[in-house]
């Protein structure tokens, strides 16, 4: 299974996007892990495999935000990011 994860910091923040924002119904971004793994923890079944991380491709794109998303402090909290998921 893959999925667009959404970074912690963006819950309930959803005014803010571009798009959401000039919707008519209220859509509300409601969860977002820091460490994608811990979906392991919600079923035996569940296998972490990878993500990729908005901010590590086309780095000109995001100047100096995506800069200070790649900081592996700031990274957990900040990392929109496609999960790959493996039922077993």
């Amino acid at each position: 299974m893959y999925f667009e994860m959404l970074a912690p910091l963006m819950v309930g923040k959803s005014k803010h996007h571009d798009s959401l924002s000039k919707m008519a119904d209220r859509i509300e971004f409601k969860w977002g892990l820091k460490d994608s793994r811990t979906m392991e923890t919600w079923c035996p079944n569940l296998r972490y495999v990878e993500e990729w991380n908005y901010f590590d491709y086309y780095a000109d794109r995001w100047t100096w935000f995506g800069l200070l998303a790649r900081l592996p402090l700031l990274k957990p909290r900040l990392a929109t990011r496609i999960v790959h998921l493996q039922f077993l």
